[in-house]
């Protein structure tokens, strides 16, 4: 998995979570911080099974 692709996802995260926030007059930095360690490990754990064996 490229670092863009991943920036991408984390970066459409945030997106969404200031859309909401904005949305309902209140931020949830616990489930923003959640969700944006939950794509990192998902994003590595992509990375590391999709690496070609060198």
């Amino acid at each position: 998995m490229k670092l863009h692709l991943a920036a991408g996802i984390l970066a459409g995260f945030t997106i969404v979570f200031i859309i909401k926030g904005l949305w309902t007059s209140e931020f949830d930095w616990i489930w923003w911080l959640s969700m944006m360690i939950g794509g990192i490990i998902g994003s590595l754990i992509a990375a590391l099974l999709t690496r070609k064996g060198k």
